[in-house]
């Protein structure tokens, strides 16, 4: 009998499937105009940004993230930023006043998708993340996001299945 934790139990329904995906290419920079907010589960929220942040769409991005947490009641935002080509002071400080505000609004802001160049860049421009939660992989965010908010996430051995020809009968 399990105990009153909250339990979410996940397998991997395409084995060999590689657990990284790759970062954006330069000629993937794309504008965009909206920011999607997604109900990943029950207060946990998933944030892809992608292509060149600017201080206009930073801006429209927080007022989307803050206005779901406010409709949500959400605790936990993951902001994957694996598919942004490149960041600078403006686009780190971008991310860092996104992580505040979800902090005003009582949600925990987890960072996922740091690249190895993204992390060296970060340091090389001396931008301070303080106490900004990261995580290098969108798998590891989530592993996060559910322990915030109360979840385990276990290992389930694939169950045996039947494979059956097109057009046959069930118990043939």
């Amino acid at each position: 009998m399990l105990d009153e934790k909250k339990v979410a139990v996940a397998r991997d329904t395409k084995p060999g499937m590689p657990e990284e995906r790759k970062p954006a290419a330069p000629q993937d920079r794309k504008p965009m105009t909206r920011t999607a907010v997604i109900i990943l589960w029950d207060g946990v929220l998933l944030v892809p940004m992608y292509g060149v942040i600017d201080t206009k769409r930073a801006q429209e991005a927080m007022e989307t993230i803050l206005q779901r947490i406010l409709q949500t009641g959400a605790r936990t935002v993951i902001l994957d930023i694996l598919g942004v080509a490149s960041v600078d002071t403006g686009v780190a400080n971008h991310l860092i006043k996104i992580v505040k505000a979800c902090r005003l609004m009582g949600s925990t802001c987890i960072i996922s998708g740091m690249s190895p160049a993204i992390a060296q860049t970060v340091v090389e421009l001396g931008v301070d993340l303080g106490d900004i939660v990261t995580r290098v992989t969108l798998r590891d965010a989530i592993q996060l996001a559910f322990k915030l908010t109360g979840w385990e996430v276990r290992e389930i051995k694939e169950a045996k299945r039947e494979v059956k020809k097109v057009g046959e009968k069930p118990g043939a």
